[in-house]
């Protein structure tokens, strides 16, 4: 994930869309994102935000706050008119704090069309349904489905990270484990499980917490012409299977699994967060990589 959020710092123009809950680190991501341009540019490269309000500073951008307004008709007024402001102050890259109408939709569209490069975030379930959302939203499915405007679609959650120093081998205790969720990830993780930690008893390193900060898990798109043609067709089965076949994508729940197996986090958690864990056994990409390890055995 992180090459891939690289390639998208690299590309000049177009817009990059973060999707997630309230509280899964869609601000985090951009402030670091955004942070990591300005520093690599060597503070040459001109960042304007767009915030209601400003949530983390990035050293180096001109960070604008949209003063708070009595009514959500006056909020959009003001927010359409402070991104039109900073379009007329030619940034390289804006970033909008949050897209939560049409105004706002039209207006990030528009910069990544008068040749800026635009990172923002909305509120969607998944990485695909960003598009969902700004259809709902009233944009046209003609721009928000051009790969030439829309460049990423990201998704994301935050899961607890285990203490490396007190974490245990699901092995040796597989009793604290409810067997429904036992069963759940014998077929979700192939029986792998002897690469499983769970949550320690805690210790002086994470103040007996069991768990040291959170981990991100994420799904990428970075969409091409084929891709999007697949959901203007409303083929979104095939749209997925494009992405995760050819395009080299993985789902959050994917991700997940790989960092239960690296052995970072609790899968108890983790179904919290995303959900089954199975559920990622019917998943074609999952599928097509079984069938490879098996064929070239």
């Amino acid at each position: 994930h992180a090459v891939m959020l690289q390639h998208l710092t690299e590309q000049p123009i177009r817009t990059n869309i973060i999707s997630g809950p309230t509280g899964t680190g869609k601000s985090t991501t951009l402030q670091r994102v955004l942070a990591g341009e300005i520093l690599e540019s060597e503070e040459k490269l001109h960042v304007l935000t767009v915030e209601d309000p400003v949530e983390y500073p990035i050293p180096g951008a001109v960070q604008t706050c949209v003063t708070n307004a009595p009514t959500e008709e006056e909020r959009t007024r003001l927010f359409s008119a402070a991104i039109s402001n900073a379009m007329r102050l030619d940034p390289d890259t804006i970033m909008i704090g949050e897209i939560r109408d049409g105004a706002s939709a039209q207006n990030a569209i528009r910069a990544s069309m008068t040749g800026h490069q635009v990172w923002t975030t909305i509120h969607a379930n998944s990485a695909l349904a960003i598009i969902d959302r700004l259809e709902d939203l009233g944009s046209p499915i003609s721009l928000i489905t051009d790969s030439s405007i829309i460049t990423g679609l990201i998704s994301q959650r935050l899961v607890k990270a285990l203490c490396p120093h007190c974490k245990k081998k699901l092995v040796d205790h597989q009793q604290e484990m409810p067997a429904p969720v036992l069963a759940r990830m014998h077929r979700a993780l192939l029986n792998n499980l002897d690469r499983v930690y769970i949550a320690g008893p805690g210790c002086a390193h994470c103040r007996q917490q069991g768990t040291s900060g959170r981990t991100v898990v994420a799904e990428i798109i970075l969409p091409d012409a084929r891709f999007f043609k697949f959901v203007r067709a409303g083929e979104k089965q095939k749209a997925i299977q494009y992405w995760l076949q050819e395009l080299g994508g993985k789902t959050i729940l994917d991700d997940a699994i790989d960092k239960i197996l690296a052995g970072v986090i609790d899968p108890r958690m983790t179904e919290k967060v995303v959900g089954h864990l199975d559920l990622g056994a019917l998943n074609p990409g999952r599928h097509l990589k079984v069938m490879e390890v098996a064929n070239a055995g």
